[in-house]
């Protein structure tokens, strides 16, 4: 199943697919969800758009797990979540 988290990313061209995985989820990017949130980040000329980020899951146990690890990492590597 395919949850949304509301979590936007404007680097998301940096990191293989491959890579965000575990053994009963992964993560994947899409178009974001809430119409009225859409942005974008530039690089050089280049205006790229923001995806949001989705979890796929098993259930939402799993992904709700997932979702706060995020949410921890972000914490440990900036000092704030940003929610």
């Amino acid at each position: 199943m395919r949850f949304a988290t509301g979590f936007v990313s404007t680097d998301h061209f940096e990191y293989p697919p491959a890579q965000l995985r575990g053994p009963n989820w992964r993560i994947r990017f899409g178009p974001q969800t809430e119409r009225g949130r859409i942005t974008s980040a530039r690089r050089g000329n280049r205006v790229i758009p923001s995806k949001e980020v989705f979890i796929i899951a098993d259930s939402e146990t799993v992904a709700r797990r997932v979702a706060s690890n995020v949410v921890g990492a972000m914490t440990l590597l900036d000092g704030s979540s940003g929610i």
